[in-house]
């Protein structure tokens, strides 16, 4: 394995540095490398490939910024992108050593290359190494700060000069720095999030162009990283808190007709993580946001299904939280939310307020059940 993944490597090498790049046979020894890298290596073989793959010399990292401006290698570089970010995650945090060198190829690349899909295979790049970065104390090496300005700024060039997909990314990556270096983020908080539902609301609310969808779900799976450190609810006084709902809800519509569902999906992300955030908007709108969430726990793709059914879990604790709350605050009226779709599926949740016999005059009696029948 280690002699057919370094003879390649040099091979590849040896192509980019030819006066004519060979796109073609840079194609296949990009293939070539996947191939090895995600099909004939073991557990035991992951360091060796990391030296190999990460090498300053001879790496694929090294092939990415020697070809960073050469336009024609753009598919060798796209799918070196996507071989990386599918080792990375094999690899995880063996991959730590090279997290620098890997993150500023993939910004040395973003920038350079003026394609669109070259952009977006370098910037989930750039995310998987900042996730396995949480708690590694690597913000300083990361140059975290200047990354943000300049995805910041990336975002200020206007829309008409970031295809809608790059923009998408970039609400995203932005997020996950918002997550796992939150100090770093602090001084952009406000900025972000108005990015976000500035964004969302040009999308969502314009009636005189059609929606891109992309930015949609990546602003929202961006704000589901971002609410991880910096919380949007009412309670806290966020201004934004009931429009993050409210558009969040709007994604998650079962009666418009996607050809992709990457829209709702990131909507019900959004509510499966942070449900506890929109408790009285919830509340208010319990019912046709339970049907929304029904429909999508029961859909025909698997992983909306999965979502669709972490997000109802998520709404209906955090309605029984409340509801449980009213109890002991002694209100005195009752409250039962009782939804039928079918025979199959029924949800009830009662709540009394009688007294109970009790030797504490306070104390009230709550009785909170949720059914599938």
């Amino acid at each position: 394995m280690s002699e057919g993944l370094e003879g390649t490597l040099q091979s590849l090498h040896e192509s980019v540095d030819a006066s004519q790049p060979n796109r073609e046979l840079t194609d296949v020894l990009v293939e070539d490398i996947k191939h090895i890298c995600t099909q004939e290596i073991s557990e035991k073989d992951i360091d060796l490939t990391c030296g190999l793959l990460f090498h300053k010399s001879t790496g694929l990292v090294k092939f990415l910024q020697k070809s960073a401006k050469v336009e024609e290698l753009q598919n060798a570089k796209t799918n070196a992108l996507v071989l990386l970010s599918e080792f990375i995650q094999k690899a995880e945090r063996k991959i730590l050593p090279y997290a620098v060198a890997i993150k500023d190829a993939c910004v040395t690349v973003y920038s350079l290359d003026r394609f669109a899909k070259v952009k977006n295979a370098a910037i989930p790049v750039m995310i998987k190494v900042l996730e396995l970065t949480a708690g590694a104390a690597m913000g300083n090496d990361l140059d975290i700060e200047n990354l943000i300005k300049k995805f910041f700024g990336e975002l200020s060039k206007g829309t008409s000069k970031l295809a809608a997909s790059v923009k998408a990314s970039i609400y995203n990556l932005l997020g996950v720095i918002a997550e796992v270096y939150p100090d770093l983020m602090t001084l952009y908080e406000d900025k972000l999030v108005g990015l976000y539902v500035g964004a969302l609301k040009a999308e969502m609310t314009a009636k005189t162009k059609k929606a891109e969808l992309p930015v949609i779900a990546g602003c929202l799976e961006g704000l589901t990283a971002f609410m991880v450190n910096f919380t949007q609810s009412i309670q806290e006084g966020s201004k934004y808190s009931y429009e993050i709902f409210k558009y969040a809800r709007m994604a998650i519509d079962p009666n418009i007709s996607y050809t992709r569902y990457d829209v709702p999906r990131a909507g019900l992300k959004l509510f499966a993580r942070h449900a506890g955030q929109f408790k009285p908007f919830l509340m208010d709108e319990y019912r046709p946001m339970y049907e929304k969430l029904v429909a999508w726990s029961r859909h025909h793709n698997r992983d909306v299904l999965h979502l669709g059914v972490a997000a109802l879990e998520a709404f209906v604790r955090e309605i029984s939280d409340v509801l449980v709350e009213r109890a002991r605050e002694g209100q005195k009226e009752g409250a039962v939310f009782k939804v039928e779709k079918n025979v199959n599926i029924s949800f009830v949740v009662c709540l009394y307020t009688a007294p109970c016999v009790s030797d504490k005059p306070a104390v009230q009696q709550s009785a909170l059940s949720g059914l599938v029948r």
